[in-house]
């Protein structure tokens, strides 16, 4: 469960001036009047697409509050899940009958369309991952989540010159932290945007995350609120475990069943680290980098990066697999 740092000014404004672009272009391609009563000014679009975490909801409800008359969250909520029943009881088609006017909702998607505009359109997906730029999943920090492009053949002799075709190869998946089901108007908003891979994605899928019962990644650094640690099931079955979750994260924790997909890694991983303590029982990385890097110069942050794969600065465990993990272990077993 990894923070992410919020964008510097200039590339926010780029996001928003690039999705404000293409939202205008379906206003003026799409015929409903739904979308043609001047709700969606400009500004109002700028401040939808660049909201902060803490103010998405307040937002959220007021935009709806202008496009479907009397509009209550709690009764929408009620709206969607009887909507989603597969049988409906006499009282559901009541509700819905009732409440038809929350039906609207539908056209809100058909603007804020995250398919076309960023999952689907590869130039905008690919540019916002690269700008984003995490390295693996921010989720589980298990998956290398690079964004990877190439440059596609050049043109033959005979053929007229032209620019270099970009090949889209591989890219973070796009976690919506509010659900987009649930809040259609965030679809592309920035911050409800999480870069992730598709394991840990599938797993969110739909789930109703909160920022009052859940941790979200841009709104503060949690690294230091849980540990991973592990435990002896008996005296060869290891199993990991996380220690001193607050309660939000520990919520995200369960939602997205770290701990289940990290204990996939006890005999792996986990196994190779405790293997290299056993044998090296005092001084546990100084006798490893003596004996297997004697004659580098190197800090105990090289020594960790060239050793065991991983980043010691917090900051840049974002860039490779399982270092919030090994440093958590690596930690326990130096103390050990």
């Amino acid at each position: 469960m990894l923070s992410i740092p919020r964008p510097q000014k200039e590339h926010l404004k780029e996001y928003v001036d690039l999705v404000l672009l293409a939202i205008k272009g379906r206003m003026l391609k799409n015929s409903s009047t739904y979308f043609d009563n001047n709700v969606f000014s400009d500004q109002l679009l700028e401040e939808i697409l660049s909201a902060e975490p803490e103010n998405m909801m307040d937002i959220n409800t007021k935009v709806m509050g202008l496009l479907i008359p009397d509009y209550d969250p709690d009764k929408f909520e009620e709206f969607l899940k009887i909507r989603s029943k597969s049988t409906q009881s006499d009282s559901d088609k009541n509700f819905l009958e009732e409440h038809s006017v929350y039906n609207a909702y539908q056209d809100v998607p058909k603007l804020f369309d995250y398919n076309a505009i960023i999952s689907r359109n590869k130039k905008n997906s690919y540019y916002l991952a690269a700008k984003i730029g995490r390295n693996t999943c921010t989720y589980c920090n298990r998956l290398y989540t690079n964004t990877i492009t190439g440059i596609g053949a050049p043109p033959r002799p005979e053929q007229q010159p032209q620019l270099p075709i970009v090949k889209h190869v591989a890219r973070a998946q796009f976690d919506h932290w509010f659900s987009k089901s649930r809040y259609p108007l965030l679809a592309l908003s920035y911050y409800n945007l999480i870069p992730s891979c598709g394991i840990c994605n599938q797993i969110k899928s739909d789930k109703n995350f909160q920022l009052d019962t859940h941790f979200h990644p841009y709104a503060e650094n949690q690294l230091e609120r849980f540990t991973f640690n592990y435990r002896h099931q008996d005296l060869k079955t290891l199993n990991v475990k996380i220690d001193s979750a607050t309660s939000r994260i520990a919520a995200n924790i369960k939602e997205l069943k770290i701990e289940e997909a990290y204990d996939v890694h006890s005999p792996l991983e986990l196994r190779d680290l405790l293997d290299l303590r056993y044998k090296y029982p005092d001084n546990y990385i100084s006798k490893l980098l003596k004996s297997t890097l004697p004659d580098l110069p190197l800090s105990p942050s090289e020594a960790k990066r060239l050793i065991f794969g991983i980043e010691e600065d917090p900051k840049n465990y974002h860039q490779r697999p399982f270092s919030k993990f090994k440093n958590d272990i690596l930690g326990r077993l130096e103390n050990e």
